[in-house]
């Protein structure tokens, strides 16, 4: 049977076919260029699991998604094959999602669940999927480097997902957008890790076929089944992440930093960076990285100097390209002066402000103006980790006021650019 939660525009010469066949397994055909749109988060089911289930012929046909929850639910099961979804943009170009099902998935209930959508603007921030928290994840926007489009492919219900060779169509319309600075023929593929909160390369981005408007090659397994794709310029692919940054103090009084990568994308190399106080930097090496990479990588330094006291580290990470971002900060605390118990920068503060200090010293923050009035409704945490705090200070009026932590007050100027 095929369940249809949708709604169906049909055009002068259009044609639309719901046919069972001699099996009993309903088949969806479209054919004269007709046009099916899905819109209030609807559900086009394809309970038939056979590639065939859904048809095109003569003129082809065409599907908007345009949202994440417009979706087709797919009950690919344990078939094999290739799938094809006419999917279609707003502007009327067909941009047909193929799937090539080359091992099936263990799991008689398994199915696909497919959508894709134009974000709003160049800026693909303001249009993520669901289960996407970044646009590279180091603190850069590089959406003008990705096409204006997303897609989801989620598996859902098997215990050993598909193995499939993915081709996109797109829009080119959507990659010459204003603000976007992608290069004609040199889209590739990644996908969203969202265990990691990474954009992942995939072994083999694929090939941008211009002027045909696909790009192929892309393998996705059952280790790497991931739901959130988009194609970005192969010259600028979003860079990599830091699985983790760790610093140790070690028997010697040395200062010994770790971190690792998980995949890499043209990293040229890495500055190891010191402070006294977590304003302003000195560099204190560079570690050449690895360019191109798909494996766990594993860094390491030695800073066989560090301050009396209090150290703060960070690393900047640039591609070949001469782009750079930093990861978070890491301080280390000797002991051996009274160092103060928090910094807080940038002060003066115009919108998002960090305070660095111990886990148990920014367990409680507060903020007071100068009247002694509790301001903390009008603040907002935006990330914090094992010796920092984030907070979005926007909707705070022009001015001064004390931040006090568990043991410590500090005065905080607040302006606005």
């Amino acid at each position: 049977m095929l369940n249809v939660l949708l709604r169906i525009f049909l055009g002068v010469s259009t044609v639309l076919f719901l046919s069972p066949e001699a099996s009993g397994q309903a088949r969806l055909h479209l054919s004269g260029n007709a046009f099916l749109k899905l819109s209030n988060s609807a559900f086009l089911v394809l309970e038939n699991g056979s590639p065939n289930a859904l048809l095109t012929s003569g003129a082809g046909g065409n599907i908007l998604s345009e949202n994440e929850t417009n979706r087709i639910r797919w009950n690919v099961t344990t078939h094999t094959g290739i799938y094809t979804v006419p999917w279609t943009s707003p502007a009327h170009v067909k941009i047909p999602l193929i799937l090539a099902v080359t091992s099936a998935g263990l799991g008689a209930g398994g199915w696909i669940d497919l959508s894709t959508w134009k974000t709003s603007t160049w800026d693909n921030n303001n249009d993520r999927p669901s289960d996407v928290t970044n646009m590279n994840g180091n603190g850069n926007n590089y959406s003008a480097y990705v096409l204006d489009r997303f897609w989801v492919i989620r598996q859902q219900g098997y215990s050993t997902a598909p193995a499939t060779n993915i081709i996109f169509g797109y829009d080119d319309g959507e990659r010459t957008t204003a603000g976007n600075t992608i290069t004609q023929g040199s889209l590739g593929a990644q996908r969203y890790n969202s265990t990691l909160g990474t954009w992942d390369l995939v072994a083999g981005r694929g090939t941008d076929n211009y002027p045909t408007l696909t790009v192929s090659g892309i393998a996705a397994n059952a280790t790497n089944f991931y739901q959130s794709w988009m194609l970005t310029d192969g010259m600028y692919p979003l860079p990599i992440q830091l699985i983790n940054f760790v610093t140790t103090v070690t028997n010697m009084g040395y200062v010994k930093l770790d971190w690792q990568t998980e995949s890499e994308i043209q990293n040229d190399y890495f500055e190891v960076e010191r402070s006294d106080n977590g304003q302003v930097w000195e560099i204190l090496m560079r570690i050449t990285g690895a360019g191109n990479s798909m494996a766990l990588l594993r860094y390491h330094a030695l800073d066989e100097s560090p301050y009396p006291g209090r150290s703060y580290y960070r690393l900047r990470q640039v591609d070949v390209g001469g782009r750079s971002s930093y990861s978070s900060i890491r301080l280390v605390d000797k002991g051996e002066s009274s160092a103060q118990a928090v910094v807080i920068y940038p002060n003066p503060v115009s919108s998002v402000v960090t305070l660095l200090g111990s886990k148990a010293e920014l367990v409680d923050i507060k903020f007071y103006s100068l009247l002694g009035q509790d301001v903390g409704s009008s603040t907002s945490l935006v990330d914090s980790d094992e010796q920092s705090v984030t907070i979005d200070v926007t909707r705070l009026s022009i001015g001064m006021y004390i931040l006090k932590t568990r043991t410590s007050m500090s005065k905080m100027y607040k302006y606005r650019e």
